[in-house]
């Protein structure tokens, strides 16, 4: 499951404030920072870190005006403060501790239980991805495909804002059973029979 420690501007990471950290800034921040780049087949908002590290692929990512990461090893809770410092933030565990630079931690109270599981549903329930654009996908609701394994299936929904923008594809294949798969990686093709 893992320890996630957040950049947040609020007085928690669980707390909602009226500066959040927009996805625009931490674009511009990691646009400016040459040790973090964009991961997109990750998520909208998810930065791979090339700094020293005992992690393989040390990430920070965007999450509802926070950022956070999993497990930081101690190489990237520095790189988490410094971050955090320069968008007027500052990295709190879910414990509530805060960290500062130099490896110091300070200690407080924790959150209580309903205000980390307020904040955790506030993530589940969020706006999440921008959804895909219907019009991109090569083929339409009615249309034969053809799935990774080989099976061919009739497009019966495509719901691009379901599941926080990743959405949902539904499929019906010959034999009656019904599949769903996410938009943004369904693997699916479209299906044109031989002549």
């Amino acid at each position: 499951m893992g320890y996630d420690l957040y950049i947040t501007r609020g007085a928690s990471w669980c707390d909602e404030t009226r500066e959040p950290i927009t996805l625009g800034q931490w674009e511009a921040y990691v646009a400016s920072d040459p040790e973090l780049r964009f991961q997109g087949e990750m998520g909208v908002g998810f930065a791979v870190w090339s700094g020293p590290s005992r992690l393989d692929g040390p990430w920070i990512a965007y999450s509802e005006g926070n950022l956070y990461s999993k497990n930081p090893d101690a190489q990237l809770i520095e790189k988490m403060t410094a971050v955090a410092a320069l968008l007027g933030a500052r990295v709190v565990g879910e414990e509530g501790e805060t960290y500062l630079a130099g490896g110091e931690v300070r200690r407080t109270a924790p959150p209580s239980l309903w205000r980390r599981f307020k904040g955790r549903l506030s993530g589940v329930l969020s706006r999440g991805a921008e959804p895909v654009d219907p019009a991109t996908l090569p083929f339409h609701v009615g249309d034969r495909v053809r799935d990774f394994l080989g099976r061919v299936a009739v497009v019966e929904r495509i719901d691009t804002r379901a599941e926080h923008g990743l959405g949902v594809i539904d499929l019906r294949y010959e034999n009656g059973t019904v599949s769903s798969f996410s938009v943004v990686a369904h693997g699916l093709e479209p299906f044109e029979e031989r002549q």
